[in-house]
Parts: structure tokens; C-alpha cells; sequence
């Protein structure tokens, strides 16, 4: 019988396990509560009091969801920190989709990334223009910076950079801050979109959509982190140390061994939809 290689098996074994992480079930059917006033992102949970919150039992989530007429704002409280995965590394993805369907065509990936002062610098000075030398000696006592960005998904556009008018463009905003014994996500996202490649979701109060939330897994970078791993691990393992011999069996052995280790360590990934009906003043 034809041997399947170990490399390829593990890739096998990535896929499968990535698939059968995902949540299945059907749609969870939630309102939005209109609010006059703006939600604070903050990460905090204060603007939300006396909101009812929906739970989501197989993450360990309560989720809830606000509108006015020019944004959704999304509260995420993670109540067990073993569902967070790799979220630190793949971020949270939001599908929107405004046709009934459960498609990823369009959706924001929302990332905390740690970078140096002087790519910070050089963030707030394209957000804002140039800064005094003052203000720059200030961020620079800090060699390092967390920030809170987001990248835009659309498969089907076929534009590779935003409209030329972005800035007049509403922002997603997110933030994360824990509390306590809970790490909470905030999200505010403008309801109108006016182009492919811009945060918004395209729709508008009174509407009903449907959002999917995406998780943890394993990156690009992880991957390939893992496979160089199993790689090195692999050469090892099949070569003994007499004249470089190969011993088919106990690198068999060591290999399957391997492999079932890594397949232990696979950060898990997590999704799931809910259709969302939007509120109108």
C-alpha cells in the first residue's frame, strides 16, 4: 500500500481539525436595541446597562447588540478564557451578510497588534498629520505599543485599494479590555458602505442581516511555523546516528508520535452566525 507522506498527513489532519472546530448549529435570531446616545468604545460594559444579553453555551459568550442610525455596536464578553484560542494571533473576523445567507463575502477582521514607537509615531502622523518633537519624545520613552486596526474582507471585489474619497469614510472602531474574571470585545461598525473596500456593512435601520463572528485557528504564520517544527522534527527522528542510516520503523514510530503531538497543540477555531434584526427609532 501506497504511504502517505507525513507532511502531507499533517496538513490533512490541519484541515479536518479546522472544519470540525466550527459551530454548526442554526441561527440564533437577535434584536438590536436603538440607543440615542453613542456608544463609548472602550472595551468597558458601562454604556451597556441593563442591556439583556444573549449567551452563546458552546463558547461561553454573552453578546448584545445596539444601533443608531449610522452605526452597529457589538459587546462580546468572553466569560471562559479557554474559548479565546489564538484571537490574540487571528483576531476577530465579523461577516456581514445582507442577502439572508451565511457567506463570508464580505467582513472585517479586527486585530491587537504590539509595534514599536516609531511605527506608532508614524500611524498617528498619517491619521493626523505631523507632530511636534515634543509629542514624539513622549511616545518614544516607550519602546512599544499596543493597537487596535482592522483589515477589510471582500471576495468578490476586484478593487485592490479603497475608494479615492476613504477619508470622508466612517471607521470601524474595536477595543479589548478585561475585567475582572473576563475579557471583553467592543465593536462599533458604520451601517453604510460606500464602496467594496470600505468597513461598512451596507444597509441601514429597521434591517434585517445576518453576521457570522470567526476565531482562532491557526494563522499563516503559525502554519508555517508548525510545519518547519514538524520538518526538523521529521529529519531527526528518521536518521539514526550510525552512518546516517535510515531505521524506516522507528522513524515510522517517532513520526505518527509527532504528529499526533502537534495535532493536540492545534489552537482551536470557533464560528458562528446569528440573524440580526436592527432597530429603528
Amino acid at each position: 500500500m501506497k504511504k502517505i507522506p507525513f507532511l502531507k498527513m499533517f496538513l490533512i489532519s490541519l484541515s479536518i481539525l479546522s472544519i470540525s472546530f466550527a459551530a454548526t448549529a442554526k441561527n440564533t435570531a437577535v434584536t438590536s436595541k436603538w440607543t440615542d446616545v453613542p456608544i463609548k468604545i472602550d472595551g468597558f460594559t458601562d454604556d451597556w446597562a441593563g442591556d439583556s444579553f444573549t449567551f452563546e453555551k458552546k463558547t461561553q459568550i454573552d453578546y448584545a447588540f445596539r444601533n443608531d442610525s449610522d452605526y452597529v455596536y457589538i459587546l462580546f464578553i468572553f466569560k471562559d478564557p479557554k474559548y479565546l484560542s489564538s484571537i490574540r494571533a487571528s483576531g476577530m473576523t465579523i461577516y456581514f451578510n445582507t442577502k439572508g445567507k451565511n457567506k463570508k463575502d464580505h467582513g472585517i477582521t479586527f486585530l491587537s497588534k504590539r509595534i514599536p514607537a516609531d511605527q506608532f509615531i508614524a500611524l498617528i502622523e498619517q491619521d493626523q498629520g505631523p507632530i511636534s518633537k515634543e509629542r514624539k519624545a513622549q511616545i518614544l520613552k516607550n519602546p512599544y505599543y499596543n493597537i487596535q486596526n482592522y483589515k477589510i474582507i471582500n471576495n468578490k471585489s476586484k478593487s485592490s485599494s479603497p475608494d479615492a474619497e476613504s477619508s470622508e469614510i466612517k471607521k470601524a472602531v474595536f477595543r479589548i479590555a478585561s475585567q475582572e474574571k473576563t475579557v471583553v470585545y467592543e465593536f462599533a461598525i458604520p451601517l453604510e458602505k460606500q464602496s467594496d473596500l470600505d468597513p461598512g456593512i451596507g444597509t441601514e435601520t429597521g434591517k434585517s442581516i445576518k453576521i457570522g463572528f470567526e476565531w482562532g485557528g491557526m494563522t499563516k504564520e503559525m502554519r508555517e511555523a508548525r510545519m518547519k517544527q514538524i520538518g526538523e522534527q521529521s529529519t531527526r527522528t528518521t536518521a539514526t546516528k550510525a552512518g546516517g542510516i535510515t531505521d524506516e520503523r522507528s522513524g515510522g514510530r517517532a513520526s505518527s508520535s509527532s504528529m499526533a503531538s502537534m495535532r493536540r497543540r492545534i489552537p482551536k477555531k470557533y464560528s458562528f452566525w446569528v440573524d440580526l434584526q436592527l432597530a429603528q427609532k
